[in-house]
């Protein structure tokens, strides 16, 4: 194999044809990370989420960042990912915790673009517990 950034394009594209029954199988989403390589070997990353549908794999996702972090936000729940709450008057749903964000450690999404490619805000705990306290 000559490897080159046209034939690991290649490859990328063979490998995720072939991961598609493993997936299925399994119940996950197998993503093929970036793809480092010299003129002999290349290495990668495999991640491999539990969940097939994009639904799933976000409500995983905050599940794991509740796991994790959720000591630190008590107030927040898998409630505030499902049913959302009212932030400044309009409907949001949170989606993640950046724990690595100390000002900014709370992801949410404007309800009903929860799982499209929509864009994603940040706000302060504080703000979260306010709207909280208010509904």
């Amino acid at each position: 194999m000559n490897i080159n950034k046209q034939t690991l394009k290649d490859f990328r594209a063979s490998f995720n044809r072939s991961i598609k029954s493993l997936e299925n199988e399994y119940g996950v989403k197998v993503n093929l990370k970036n793809i480092t390589y010299g003129n002999t070997s290349f290495t990668s990353k495999i991640e491999v989420i539990n969940g097939t549908s994009a639904k799933e794999i976000a409500r995983n996702s905050f599940k794991d960042d509740l796991d994790r972090y959720g000591h630190r936000y008590p107030e927040i729940t898998m409630e505030h990912f499902d049913k959302g709450l009212r932030y400044y008057g309009k409907q949001i749903k949170i989606v993640g915790i950046k724990a690595r964000s100390p000002k900014y450690p709370i992801v949410y999404k404007k309800d009903g673009t929860l799982f499209s490619s929509s864009k994603r805000f940040k706000t302060t705990y504080e703000s979260i517990k306010v709207a909280l306290e208010i509904t």
